[in-house]
């Protein structure tokens, strides 16, 4: 698969240099970092139709880092569904790549639970029934799983609160499945691999959140995170890991890191 590159020229916030990333196999582009994409509560796709509409009253656009969506979700006992939802590209028989930059982590010092950064289940709440999940587990670590393997897929890098707008870093997590083997890569470097096999993974549903839990949108909150999403790249392809280094380094700068 070629490689080609797409200049954005927007402006790191220290360090200097533009963001780049591989469009080949591109099939969802959610970027905060481009201002004229965000209009009111939706993020606009920027390569095909899934828009991302946020709900609730805990988000609010930034301009950190060249701009994002904040969560700042902190009471346990709001009753609005504090996250976004999007179109699910029709992936689910694919192989696929999700790319997420993010500090998003617990909202309101959860420590010792799950929350949900990006997830998509169709049929409940349940960690180990969801499709796809990316979030930090109870042991206050990151994790990308396919298929409900999530013990299986503990980074072992801490995503532990740190305050009211997330983690005190940046972070590029990434999730491949090759009809095979799932792979988590955090900052350029993989992290961990599991052999999930080559079916179908589970409950994929046709819409996907970030910032919170997928199934219940209609009554309570549920794991929501708190911090800043920045973008959100997802492939019909499964990245290659000097692939997975390249949208890192294009991008490090402009995160700080």
């Amino acid at each position: 698969m070629a490689m080609q590159q797409m200049f954005l020229g927007i402006p790191a916030p220290s360090g200097g240099g533009n963001q780049t990333f591989l469009t080949d196999g591109l099939v969802t582009n959610l970027d905060a970092g481009e201002a004229s994409t965000w209009n009111g509560s939706i993020l606009q796709d920027q390569v095909g139709s899934s828009d991302c509409t946020f709900s609730g009253g805990g988000y609010s656009y930034t301009t950190d880092y060249g701009g994002g969506i904040r969560f700042n979700y902190t009471n346990l006992n709001d009753s609005n569904w504090d996250g976004g939802l999007f179109a699910t590209p029709n992936i689910e028989q694919t192989q696929q790549t999700w790319e997420l930059w993010t500090n998003m982590t617990h909202g309101n010092n959860l420590t010792g639970v799950y929350t949900y950064l990006v997830h998509n289940n169709s049929v409940s709440t349940s960690t180990g029934a969801s499709h796809m999940t990316i979030g930090v587990n109870s042991s206050d670590n990151y994790y990308a799983a396919m298929d409900g393997t999530y013990t299986s897929m503990d980074s072992g890098v801490s995503g532990a609160w740190y305050n009211s707008n997330g983690n005190s870093s940046n972070y590029h997590i990434v999730l491949v499945w090759d009809g095979t083997w799932e792979k988590m890569y955090v900052n350029g470097s993989m992290v961990v691999q599991h052999e999930v096999g080559a079916v179908v993974p589970q409950n994929f549903h046709s819409q996907t959140a970030i910032g919170a839990n997928s199934f219940n949108t209609d009554g309570y909150n549920y794991r929501e995170a708190a911090g800043t999403f920045y973008s959100l790249r997802i492939y019909a392809a499964a990245l290659t890991t000097a692939q997975v280094q390249s949208n890192y380094n294009g991008n490090k700068a402009k995160f700080g890191l």
